[in-house]
């Protein structure tokens, strides 16, 4: 009934959430049947006499295994004990190694914890599986204890993404494989030391080409001393959205001004308020209705239009097809800002001057960071989920079984490639 190798089942006692099992060892083949015991016995390690010991009762052990029809299992291990004859110091048998006697119970009771503990919050595990949730915490925090001096097998990503997550009042860097879309490794800070130190410890360092990141110095400092081979390149978006906060600055500005002075209404700033999305979406993308509505804005206040328009402008350098073109975009775009707009887009300048070759360094190679950041919110999930994790507890779950995975666009299409060749072998 367990499938266990050296136990027989004694009797069972089913309720209406578990099973009890007892269960106790096959008798050896050395058991002397008409006389009732053993020819060899333990030999006593109080003082080694060579008499046999006797037999000292039994000892009722309680081992926890999975869950079989839908309900909990317990099995009840019946232990021989033997007494010396000589010193009377007692000892029980060792049970067989399927047990695990530290946490009371079977090894594939842990194989199972570990495995699932990745999707899945410790309560849940430990109210399918009958035991309390400091019993799963601690199976994953011995597993993963003993084997933290060994390197993790994993293979060298062609491209890095380095990014950060606020977990436990902290700043935490992920470092991520962009192209498989799964999660490398979690530093408990992303402080330049701390990132050296791992990046130094990736194995076949040199095979990695591209570093994809957001404008953070301590990223860029440990990617040029650890990793002097790979393109840094600075993620899009990040670029992007700080230009809508640009733009952002003089709607904001506009609606202060005219609340000071009582120039709108309350109606009429509340919908500069909500729709302060239209403006950071695309003109061309903007339905009809909205698009006449940003037009209206533009024109009623033009220094929120000429924002607005520069704005455009600078996402149309994304656009460009080579280095050379987007270079030549951004020169332009720059000439023609007005002295006005260059303080308001003065963040975006400053950024261009410290981090152009980074930035102009996608358009050689268009990787982004939106893998990373799709990692982070499965990362942030999982906290919220099991609050009160540690940090290294929740490390160890993100990094079981293979770590964090998102669905590449290259595994989307083989399935698809499958079932349309199944398909047609069944037609």
């Amino acid at each position: 009934m367990l499938n266990i190798y050296g136990l027989y089942t004694c009797r069972v006692n089913e309720t209406d959430d578990a099973y009890v099992i007892e269960v106790t060892e096959e008798r050896p083949k050395n058991w002397d049947v008409r006389r009732r015991k053993l020819i060899f016995t333990y030999v006593c390690s109080g003082c080694w006499s060579d008499k046999p010991m006797i037999k000292f009762g039994q000892r009722l052990r309680k081992f926890h295994d999975l869950p079989m029809h839908g309900k909990t299992v317990e099995i009840l291990y019946r232990v021989q004990r033997y007494r010396c004859v000589d010193c009377g110091k007692s000892l029980t048998t060792d049970v067989l190694p399927e047990f695990d006697e530290k946490r009371a119970v079977t090894t594939r009771f842990i194989d199972y914890v570990v495995t699932r503990s990745a999707g899945r919050t410790f309560t849940m595990l430990a109210l399918d599986l009958g035991v309390h949730e400091k019993t799963i915490r601690n199976i994953v925090k011995d597993y993963h204890d003993a084997r933290k001096d060994i390197p993790r097998i994993q293979k060298t990503p062609t491209v890095l993404g380095i990014d950060e997550v606020h977990l436990i009042h902290e700043m935490r860097c992920v470092i991520t494989d962009i192209q498989a879309a799964t999660l490398y490794d979690m530093l408990v800070s992303r402080k330049a030391v701390e990132v050296s130190r791992a990046l130094r410890a990736i194995p076949f360092k040199e095979k990695i080409k591209v570093v994809t990141m957001d404008m953070y110095k301590s990223y860029k400092i440990a990617v040029r001393h650890t990793l002097p081979g790979a393109v840094i390149v600075v993620d899009k978006y990040h670029v992007i959205k700080d230009a809508n906060k640009c733009m952002d600055t003089v709607r904001k500005a506009i609606q202060d001004h005219h609340k000071a002075n009582r120039k709108l209404h309350k109606k009429e700033r509340l919908v500069l308020k909500r729709g302060r999305f239209k403006l950071f979406r695309r003109a061309h993308r903007l339905k009809p209705f909205d698009k006449m509505t940003v037009d209206a804005w533009c024109t009623t206040f033009p220094t929120l239009g000429e924002a607005y328009r520069a704005k455009e402008a600078f996402f149309d350098i994304y656009l460009a097809e080579t280095r050379e073109e987007a270079e030549e975009r951004y020169m332009q775009w720059l000439m023609d800002l007005s002295p006005e707009m260059e303080v308001v887009f003065a963040t975006i300048l400053t950024f261009m001057n410290n981090w152009s070759v980074e930035i102009f360094n996608y358009f050689d190679h268009r990787f982004t960071n939106a893998t990373t950041e799709a990692l982070n919110g499965i990362i942030k999930i999982a906290n919220r989920n099991g609050r009160g994790y540690l940090f290294e507890t929740l490390r160890h779950k993100m990094l079981a079984h293979k770590g964090a995975k998102l669905t590449t666009i290259e595994a989307l299409l083989e399935e698809e490639a499958g079932e349309a060749e199944t398909t047609l072998k069944s037609a």
